[in-house]
């Protein structure tokens, strides 16, 4: 046994990993979708670098473009505390938003106000600058005429909290199926969108004429689908599909660069009024089993997962709204600086009176290409790589604060609360960190914005002391050997005892663990047990519905298929139980720790265990 003595605690770190892929696994899936049960290729982020092969799906590649925005290479240097809560990074955010229109009302979607460009005074608006084609730059006013001869303006319609999704039709089903994608599937579209997104339709066609043909086809589907809807659910789609007549080259103003350029497989605006892209619409259930023997990407389109936009949008929005209300105290370690793979930084926090009134301790990031001009395939990072804010010590010896998984080829934003890590900062005062998400001999340029938000939400308790219970290690029949129960006196004066854990699985070996499968991690506290599991692996779509949980969708790759722990593209959550009535204040502790596959020791060859494992005292 251990005797653990109450105080304060490191650990080493580890080394970011590559997440390994197998066409094994993926024969698996397919054949849990029912499609043939094939092996298939690499997914398309690999493809994509350094072949010219381009996305699936058709459309190649965008050229290099010089780097806007914010894009110098990081340095190491002292991040600041700021009061305020302003997004990240640049969304303008007005005082008081008036109230929107009736498309808002009932609802409890934050309302934002259209803005102009160098507006007038009492108008809401942005300086003209920020305006324009590029990804997060603002969308400025447009007018698109319609198939059914009606205009649709941006400015008219914008209610402050809807979406808007352009699909176009330099999207094809495959790469041997050039039929545009969306000549089929507006049902399952509409089927799977919240209310609060309008989609619009724009051909990239070389004349109109051809533009009003193509988009035909969208038009005898809509009128299809309405017809078959409650005359509510009917209106509102005629409200809210737009089909234009004119083809891209033909709308003028940013539009035209914006469709010609990183949109031509479409793009976004979202409810800050920002300009975003759209990813790749490959669906996990449509499996081409031909395609993958003749080494093609083997997953077919679906304009159907357009909907997943929307929702990834909504997301961001009500997740800005939070925080833009929380009055956190922020230190920005990192604000927009491009890091190809780690970089070192050092903070000043609070002090420490300060630190002992925070409860609460979130670490936000967020995750842009480099450059806001070409699509986001081939731009960011193709790869999901571990990423780690680690907390530093003069030794060298680097403790995780928190995990998460970086997206194939697409722009991320994530925020993970890791409140019972205060313990390690409740100190304040100067310190380091080191920002790492790809490894040396793969690194991916990313502009990156890093911020640790401190509040008080009143919980009664704030974290006060971490004893370390177990770390992983290689999977398999000899993983929980020489690790022994933990003995430890809780504090009389503890308020609160957590079990805390960050746990994900990695290699695609046996059983195709640990990145694949449901791997097991039993924790018994005086005698009363606790089980992690992951369910959701070897699950097809397991990853899918994490979308309205943080994780980016529509990567280029296969972000859809259930992990042993983490999903592509999104914060890794913590593992979090309340065993303070097992582990009552003034009383004595017995906690034990194993790993386990299907409620056994794990078979030799079952990929790696990344975790970090803690008993939490609050005070």
């Amino acid at each position: 046994m251990r005797s653990v003595k109450i105080g304060s605690m490191k650990t080493d770190g580890v080394n970011t990993r590559v997440l390994g892929r197998t066409a094994m696994l993926l024969g698996l899936l397919v054949a849990a979708c029912g499609d043939g049960g094939g092996t298939s290729k690499a997914d398309p982020a690999s493809a994509d670098v350094g072949t010219g092969t381009g996305p699936p799906g058709g459309g190649g590649t965008p050229a290099p473009a010089d780097a806007a925005g914010p894009a110098a290479d990081a340095t190491s240097g002292d991040a600041a505390i700021v009061a305020d809560s302003s997004p990240i990074p640049d969304a303008v955010t007005p005082d008081a938003a008036p109230p929107g229109p009736a498309a808002c009302e009932g609802s409890d979607l934050p309302v934002q106000p259209f803005l102009v460009p160098d507006p007038a005074d009492g108008q809401p608006g942005a300086p003209a600058a920020e305006f324009g084609p590029r990804r997060h730059m603002l969308a400025k006013d447009f007018t698109i005429r319609q198939l059914d001869g009606s205009s649709f303006s941006f400015s008219a319609s914008w209610s402050g909290c809807e979406t808007y999704v352009f699909l176009t039709d330099g999207v094809s089903i495959s790469d041997s199926d050039a039929t545009p994608v969306w000549n089929s599937d507006l049902d399952s579209l509409l089927a799977g969108s919240p209310d609060n997104v309008h989609y619009l339709f724009v051909s990239g066609a070389v004349q109109s004429d051809a533009a009003r043909t193509r988009a035909q086809a969208v038009q005898d589907q809509l009128d299809a689908v309405v017809a078959s809807l409650p005359a509510d659910a009917a209106d509102h789609w005629r409200t809210h599909v737009h089909i234009s007549q004119q083809a891209a080259g033909d709308l003028g103003g940013w539009l035209e660069p914006a469709l010609r350029g990183h949109g031509a497989r479409g793009f976004a605006i979202d409810r800050f009024q920002r300009v975003r892209g759209v990813g790749s619409f490959a669906d996990v259930s449509r499996y081409d089993q031909a395609a993958a023997d003749a080494g093609a990407w083997p997953w077919h389109n679906n304009m159907a997962y357009a909907a997943y936009e929307a929702r990834r949008m909504n997301y961001e929005a009500n997740l800005q709204a939070r925080l833009d209300a929380s009055g956190d105290t922020i230190v920005k370690l990192l604000d927009g600086e491009t890091v190809a793979g780690f970089q070192d930084v050092t903070g000043e926090l609070p002090s420490a009176a300060e630190m002992a009134n925070f409860d609460t301790f979130e670490v936000e990031v967020e995750q842009r290409c480099p450059n806001g001009t070409p699509a986001e395939v081939g731009n960011c990072g193709a790869w999901d790589y571990l990423a780690y804010l680690w907390l530093a010590d003069d030794a060298g010896n680097r403790t995780e604060l928190a995990r998460f998984i970086t997206s194939y080829h697409r722009e991320t934003h994530w925020v993970v609360d890791v409140s019972p890590m205060l313990a390690l900062l409740k100190d304040g005062g100067h310190r380091s960190f080191r920002w790492e998400f790809a490894p040396e001999w793969n690194t991916q340029p990313t502009a990156t914005w890093l911020r640790m938000r401190f509040s008080n939400r009143g919980k009664g308790y704030r974290p006060d002391t971490l004893v370390p219970i177990a770390q992983g290690g290689a999977f398999g029949s000899a993983y929980n050997d020489g690790r022994t129960p933990i003995e430890l006196d809780i504090p009389a004066d503890a308020k609160r005892v957590e079990l805390y854990a960050v746990t994900t699985g990695h290699g695609a070996e046996t059983n195709q663990c640990a990145e694949f499968c449901n791997h097991q991690h039993e924790y018994t506290v005086n005698g009363h047990r606790h089980l992690q599991q992951f369910e959701i692996a070897q699950v097809p779509d397991g990853c899918v519905d994490q979308v309205d949980h943080g994780m980016t969708p529509n990567q280029y790759g296969t972000w859809w298929f259930g992990r042993g722990g983490w999903c592509p593209g999104m914060q890794v959550e913590p593992y979090v139980v309340d065993v303070t009535d097992e582990a009552a204040p003034g009383t004595h502790a017995t906690i034990a720790y194993q790993g386990l596959f299907n409620n056994r020791t794990p078979p030799d060859s079952s990929g790696n265990i990344a975790l970090s494992s803690y008993l939490a005292i609050f005070r």
